[in-house]
């Protein structure tokens, strides 16, 4: 491999690991000309660590949301008949919640990691959100025919 700095990612010079959210206008993107040169309000992340929290933080985050409308709907359904059972629903939902999202985070964020680095791209902050945003899309598809079954 050769050592010019177009083949091998590196962050650029004064890089600093965004704060977590770190959403940016993505037209900003638009305006970049050069690879290795940071973009003024642009967020960009390097290191495998970095992408596998942002990807966990958005999945904890949305998946959170989801199984929190659930929990409590199922809550609002079961307290009618079981006041001990609609207790322990939240509670069982939200454990779930964060096992799963942990798992999940944990393979994506990694893949994600890996495939960057290979192909020499930097990451831009949105992609851990929008996988976030796809893993709670499945699993909500994915929770459709056993909720019916069950139901």
């Amino acid at each position: 491999m050769s050592s010019d700095p177009d083949t091998i990612l590196s962050p650029p010079l004064g890089y600093v690991t965004p704060t977590f959210p770190c959403l940016y206008n993505p037209r900003a993107e638009f305006t970049r000309q050069n690879s290795s040169a940071l973009v003024p309000g642009t967020c960009y992340l390097y290191y495998s660590n970095d992408v596998w929290r942002f990807t966990l933080y958005w999945t904890l985050i949305c998946y959170s949301i989801t199984f929190l409308l659930t929990g409590t709907w199922a809550f609002i359904v079961f307290s009618k008949k079981s006041v001990l059972l609609a207790a322990v629903i939240p509670l069982t939902f939200g454990f779930f919640a964060c096992l799963v999202a942990l798992i999940g985070a944990s393979i994506i964020g990694f893949v994600l990691a890996a495939v960057y680095s290979v192909g020499y791209f930097s990451m831009s902050t949105w992609v851990p959100f929008l996988w976030a945003l796809v893993q709670t899309m499945v699993a909500i598809m994915g929770s459709y025919s056993t909720s019916i079954s069950i139901i």
